[in-house]
């Protein structure tokens, strides 16, 4: 009879806590847009400014520039996609009319100026172009495609470049993306309108005098408003469940938000969390640090333990470069072409496509297996490896 209530006390904390662990996870994905009705002033002026300069670019085709600066976490994507919900309801798309084109970059997928500008071809949908895909060089590509927005009037429609990590590409060399697109901002032939973010405050520093000429030197500076007591209370309120995430147990939803509540009144958990906001004030943030702790969630371990969180917790908070938590989630075989293709670069081979990768890839595997040591478990076929580059956004022929 005891044995027959463990189980089904065990199967009732299971289903529970596999309800709890999902409605948590779902909460782990932030919100596009900022609520207007809640931002501080200084973010609503932020928001109400970039509004108004695509709006001109869009309306008026009146081209203009801005870079938004402020730290991690202090709402600079936000601000910007308030902005383009706002620019949407006002200029709605009407069948296959577009009223706009946006262009979205980063500078840390898009290393260089090549990959750049194959991504605006794609996001333009003039990747089937053969007229773009003729010109050689790249001030040329992008006239040619702005002129090519022509639509219906002497009017060409407005493209709005948004460029995330701005500061990154103000590191390539020559430094040709930002100037073209600056210089086109000034001479207001095509409407455009760029805007980019960044969490440096010298980016402006960063580049050359011929492109500081061509920006229009509009800089937003955003400041982060979140105290530690806030940053506590917006992870209590994530982490906690309720019955509207479809459980129906009221003794397990107190025993787990009180366990909650105990990862944030232990001394030892609420230095880590001082660590944590230390580093990145934002929630967001945070949860991505306490992930394992929700994925450890299980009917035999259905409640946070402090003790737990304490280990977890070790070796996971510090720097972590952007481009480590870009590697981080990789599989075995992308992290071994991701080696093929350092190797590569190592010998000064800086134009490769996906054979010679795999070549590289193979002939490395060849020389573990002489050393006698297990590379069976690490060597896939080429047409398994042939899949990484189709769906993990490995461009081969555009990795420089």
């Amino acid at each position: 009879m005891l044995q027959d209530c463990n189980k089904m006390l065990t199967s009732t904390n299971a289903e529970s806590s596999f309800l709890a662990r999902n409605a948590i996870m779902k909460r782990l994905k932030p919100t596009e847009s900022l609520d207007m009705k809640t931002v501080s002033p200084n973010t609503h002026n932020a928001v109400s400014t970039v509004f108004q300069l695509m709006d001109k670019a869009v309306e008026s085709c009146q081209s203009n520039s801005i870079i938004l600066v402020g730290g991690r976490g202090s709402g600079k994507s936000k601000v910007v996609n308030t902005a383009l919900a706002q620019l949407a309801e006002k200029f709605p798309e009407t069948g296959s009319h577009k009223p706009y084109f946006i262009v979205h970059l980063s500078g840390l997928v898009h290393v260089n100026d090549k990959r750049a500008l194959h991504c605006i071809v794609k996001q333009l949908c003039l990747e089937t172009d053969p007229m773009a895909c003729s010109m050689n060089t790249f001030s040329e590509t992008l006239a040619y495609m702005l002129s090519m927005l022509h639509h219906g009037t002497k009017q060409s429609t407005p493209v709005l470049f948004i460029l995330d990590e701005i500061d990154l590409f103000a590191q390539h060399p020559k430094q040709t993306l930002l100037y073209n697109l600056f210089d086109i901002s000034q001479k207001n032939e095509n409407p455009i309108a760029v805007i980019g973010m960044t969490s440096r405050w010298d980016a402006l520093e960063l580049m050359e005098k011929r492109v500081k000429s061509r920006f229009s030197h509009r800089l937003i500076h955003l400041y982060s408003e979140n105290s530690f007591e806030k940053y506590c209370n917006q992870l209590v309120s994530v982490l906690s469940i309720s019955s509207q995430d479809g459980i129906k147990d009221p003794a397990f939803i107190n025993t787990f938000n009180e366990s909650v509540k105990m990862l944030f009144t232990d001394p030892d958990s609420i230095d880590i969390w001082h660590d944590i906001f230390d580093m990145c004030n934002t929630w967001i943030s945070a949860l991505q640090a306490f992930t394992p702790m929700i994925c450890k969630l299980s009917g035999s371990a259905p409640f946070f333990q402090v003790e737990v969180w304490k280990q977890v917790s070790q070796g996971r908070i510090g720097f972590r470069d952007q481009r480590t938590d870009l590697v981080d989630g990789l599989s075995v075989l992308e992290l071994c072409l991701l080696i093929a293709i350092r190797c590569l670069l190592e010998r000064q081979v800086t134009t490769f496509n996906f054979e010679m990768v795999y070549e590289e890839y193979r002939d490395f595997s060849k020389r573990v297996a002489t050393m006698g040591r297990a590379s069976g478990s690490i060597f896939y076929i080429k047409r398994v490896a042939s899949k990484v580059s189709l769906y993990s956004n490995i461009e081969f022929n555009h990795i420089t």
